[in-house]
């Protein structure tokens, strides 16, 4: 399930035009100024920002007839937005939209972000990236992530394998004394006590996780 999933986001994954791109970064600058080095914790508090454009059945059928805004869609973009802040690497929040929306964006925004084009965004700006997904997601490779990288992201099923219940993405940092916090929960900033426990215990244990991926600030060579 979870590799159709990717394959199915990865050919979904497109872009806006041009224009409707350079429209929304205006108006997504506008409603930016005094949230600069602040973590995003609460997606459903975006309605401000544009990110995509749904057609008249899917407003209908996915957003109760809603235009389309990042508080339903742009958990992919929050995430490495939330990830480049931890690691000293700001960019604004305006730009990254704008960035996913030329690179990546799923059926116009109706599904989001490719979890693959996050990776090939790190990895184009020479962060180190290692991903784990399907039977790679266990406790034990978790840990060994933890370890060796410097944040992390990862996307799951809201509940167990029902791609239906549609997939929310997080971005994982380190706290102090071995402790994780998972940014853009839908509490806010969730609290764990290791990395299987941030990812695993999501949605109190009823979802399902997809992929994780581990991020460093500089790119190394690695032996797999």
């Amino acid at each position: 399930m979870d590799d159709i999933t990717l394959a199915v986001f990865s050919v979904l994954g497109g872009r806006l035009s041009e224009k409707t791109a350079g429209e929304q970064f205006r108006t997504n600058s506008a409603a930016w100024p005094g949230r600069e080095g602040k973590y995003i914790e609460d997606q459903a508090a975006l309605t401000a920002f544009s990110y995509g454009r749904a057609g008249k059945l899917s407003r209908i059928l996915f957003f109760k007839g809603r235009e389309l805004t990042a508080a339903e869609n742009a958990c992919e973009v929050i995430a490495a937005y939330n990830a480049l802040l931890s690691m000293g690497k700001p960019e604004g929040f305006p730009e990254l939209l704008r960035e996913f929306a030329g690179n990546g964006i799923c059926a116009r925004g109706v599904f989001g972000t490719d979890p693959g084009a996050v990776r090939r965004f790190f990895g184009r700006r020479g962060f180190g990236c290692e991903m784990l997904k399907g039977k790679k997601l266990t406790e034990e490779r978790l840990r060994k992530l933890a370890a060796e990288y410097d944040c992390f992201i990862f996307s799951s099923f809201n509940r167990g394998h029902n791609p239906f219940s549609m997939v929310h993405t997080m971005c994982v940092t380190k706290e102090e004394r071995e402790r994780f916090c998972v940014h853009n929960d839908h509490g806010g900033c969730r609290k764990a006590k290791g990395l299987p426990e941030a990812v695993f215990g999501y949605n109190n244990g009823r979802s399902s996780a997809i992929l994780v991926l581990g991020i460093m600030s500089f790119r190394a060579e690695r032996t797999k």
